[in-house]
């Protein structure tokens, strides 16, 4: 299984060759994780207003290579990025501002999703989906199982677990695990985080940016995932569960964005107000099983969905969830630890 957050490794080398397909009649082409669009709203939006929509996904490697990709490409209208590369990708001046009074849906986000840190006002994205990183847990090999991130430390998890292949979500999910604030923790918290990582290198973890298929096929049995990415799992295999650990976690939002480039501005600021209306807003989080910030859609979204604790967590639970933004700082003292355990 392909992780969602598996990004397209030299996209530019590949030249958008998908985009070809779309070179005649109107169209639009988005950039996005795999897993992460619902098809049904695809044809809709095609079908309401007679625009192609050529889904282009991001296939394996690093979400960091996004900014070298639209810097090398003017084929791509959409784009759904992370936070952390939106961020850099403003500061690159490679996204449009939005035209906000081609998006009148913009008023069915709810206020706590707005005007976050990595775009203060909202000038180049507006949120898409969010969800939180927490434990996806293979339920036929682990029973009766306390939601703790000490669960990945367990002795008889030794060579049976995955951290994700990134260093500031591992030391996040340790960070917690200490009953520390991620993005107020100190320097000496980073250190003793850092030095547990290392001291625990005999239970032989996995760093893996797909660890799903891994979880499904019982090779692992506990692994640190993005949420959307275990729910997603769970279809394929009901034995897999996704559990937010009792000391809290990290929550992220990710966003939908116009490159400076792109070539179609008007059409893809009409397809994001698309996603934006409260029922396509529902659809995809009925199809995806991710949450959603949008206050129109709840009417519209299925019972189960909205009920599954794994997609939206109870508010106490999630009131020990961070959106990260630790200091570089903390990033940098915790790498060279990572550096260590690599060796």
């Amino acid at each position: 299984m392909i992780t969602r957050r598996g990004f397209i490794k030299g996209a530019a080398a590949l030249g958008f060759a998908g985009c070809a397909k779309a070179a005649s009649g109107r169209h639009i082409v988005v950039y996005n994780w795999p897993y992460y669009m619902s098809p049904l709203a695809l044809r809709e939006f095609e079908k309401k207003y007679a625009i192609r929509v050529v889904h282009e996904l991001y296939q394996s490697g690093t979400d960091h290579e996004l900014p070298t990709s639209l810097a090398a490409t003017d084929q791509v209208d959409v784009v759904v990025p992370s936070q952390e590369i939106l961020e850099m990708l403003i500061l690159k001046n490679l996204l449009r501002p939005l035209d906000k009074d081609r998006l009148p849906n913009l008023k069915n986000i709810l206020t706590p999703y707005l005007d976050q840190y990595f775009d203060r006002g909202n000038r180049y994205s507006v949120p898409y989906l969010w969800g939180t990183t927490g434990l996806g847990v293979n339920l036929g090999k682990v029973r009766n199982m306390e939601p703790t991130w000490q669960l990945l430390w367990h002795p008889a998890m030794t060579g049976r677990i995955s951290l994700l292949a990134s260093p500031s979500e591992v030391m996040a999910a340790l960070l917690k695990m200490m009953g520390k604030s991620v993005n107020g923790a100190s320097l000496a918290d980073v250190v003793k985080a850092g030095a547990f990582l290392v001291e625990h290198r005999s239970q032989r973890p996995e760093f893996l940016d797909t660890p799903l298929g891994d979880l499904t096929s019982g090779k692992i049995w506990v692994a640190q995932s993005y949420s959307g990415d275990a729910l997603q799992a769970r279809k394929v295999e009901r034995t897999i569960g996704y559990v937010l650990p009792r000391e809290g976690a990290l929550w992220w939002i990710d966003s939908l964005c116009i490159p400076t480039k792109a070539p179609h501005p008007e059409e893809a600021h009409l397809f994001i107000n698309f996603l934006l209306d409260g029922e396509i807003s529902a659809l995809l989080s009925n199809d995806l099983w991710h949450p959603n910030p949008n206050g129109a859609s709840f009417k519209y979204t299925r019972a189960e969905v909205l009920k599954d604790r794994s997609v939206y967590p109870p508010k106490d639970l999630l009131a020990k969830c961070e959106l990260k933004r630790p200091e570089p700082s903390v990033i940098e003292a915790f790498l060279e630890y990572w550096a260590k355990l690599k060796k």
